[in-house]
This record gives structure tokens, sequence and C-alpha cells, in this order.
């Protein structure tokens, strides 16, 4: 019991480092979603408000539909984004005609060709603030589970490796199994369900006081 509290006290510290490591990555991803989507979302309404206005006059309610084009942008952003779609996939460096059709274009009417290359880079652009945002919330689903109950079947899949066990002999919650795989405690044995303990499992489930002590 006392060397089940150990190892349980032991993982609490572990997981509590690695939630905390999650958090600044949260923060700083959305931090700087928020930063880019506004900015992207910014230059998306004024785009195409001036677009509106430019193409409709002034009797064009401008507003509602550079709204309702930043809000679309925004969605399919987000929605591929979560697809992890790349934009760049598959594109290959601009040819000696692509640069040539480029510069007759700015030569003939001043306003450069487009092409897959500056739609990919513009998609890329709209894409930047969502894909954080998207990696902020990813980062929150992916945190360790803390739970006392949890943590004491997690110690339990640590005590029970001597040296090894099959963890089709024992009950264990994917929860805690996240756990001890997550945190490199533990080691699949030649692509079976046996596994065993990593150096820093050993550490963890030694008596004497040891690095995850500290």
């Amino acid at each position: 019991m006392a060397e089940n509290a150990r190892v349980v006290r032991r993982l609490q510290r572990q997981v509590a480092a690695r939630n905390k490591e999650l958090t600044t990555e949260i923060v700083i991803d959305l931090a700087m979603g928020v930063f880019v989507t506004s900015l992207t979302a910014g230059g998306v309404f004024a785009f195409s408000w001036f677009l509106a206005v430019w193409l409709g006059g002034v009797r064009v309610p401008a507003v509602p539909i550079a709204a309702g084009v930043t809000a679309i942008v925004l969605l399919v952003g987000v929605v591929s984004a979560w697809r992890e779609v790349n934009p760049l996939a598959g594109l290959k460096p601009m040819s000696a005609a692509d640069h040539l059709a480029v510069q007759v274009s700015r030569g003939l009417g001043g306003v450069t060709s487009v092409n897959r290359h500056s739609v990919a880079g513009i998609a890329t652009l709209l894409l930047a603030g969502p894909e954080n945002l998207v990696s902020a919330f990813r980062s929150w689903l992916h945190r360790l589970p803390s739970e006392a109950a949890v943590l004491d079947e997690a110690a339990e899949i640590l005590l029970s490796c001597t040296p090894e066990i099959d963890l089709r002999t024992i009950e264990v919650s994917p929860q805690a199994l996240q756990i001890v795989r997550r945190l490199n405690l533990i080691v699949a044995r030649d692509r079976t369900t046996k596994i065993s303990l990593t150096e820093k499992g050993r550490d963890i489930v030694r008596s004497k006081n040891s690095a995850a002590d500290v």
C-alpha cells in the first residue's frame, strides 16, 4: 500500500509537469491564433468591403457582404486546419514558363497573374491563424488525466511489471494506459501485448528516493 502511494505521488508530479508544459503551449498557440486570425480576418473584411463598394456602388450593403465573406473564409479555414489540409502539398517550384507569365502580366497590365503558387501562398496565410487555434484545442484535449483513481491504476501497471506483464492478463483503463505510455514509462515487447518498464519507469517504481521525488 505504501509502495503504491509512493508511486502515485511520483506519477502525480510527472502528470502535473507534463500538463503544465501543455498549458504553456496552449497559451502560446491561442495568443498567436487570435492575433493572426484577427489580422487576416480584418484584411479579408476590408478587401471584401472595398470590392463590394467598387462593383455595386454605395447602395450595396457592403458591410453585411464583407462580414459574410469573412465568416465563410474563417469557417473554411478552421475546417481545413482541423483536417490538416496543406495548401503547399504537391506544389512544385515555379518553372521558367511560370516566371515568364508573371513578368509578361506585370509588363502588360501591372497586375501579377494568379497561378497555383499565389493561391497556395494566400491559402497558407489564411490558414495560419486557424491552425494555431486548432493546435491549442488539440493540446487541451491531449492533457493527461489526473484523477486519483486513474493514477492509482497507472501505478498498479508499473508495479506489476516484474520484469514484464501481458496487458491481456490485467484489467486496465485506457486512461491509465495512456499515462504510462505518454510519459514513456513502459515499452512494448516485440510487437506483442507484453510491456516492460523503461529506465524512466524503473526510476518511478524504485523504493529509494529518485529523480521523480525531486
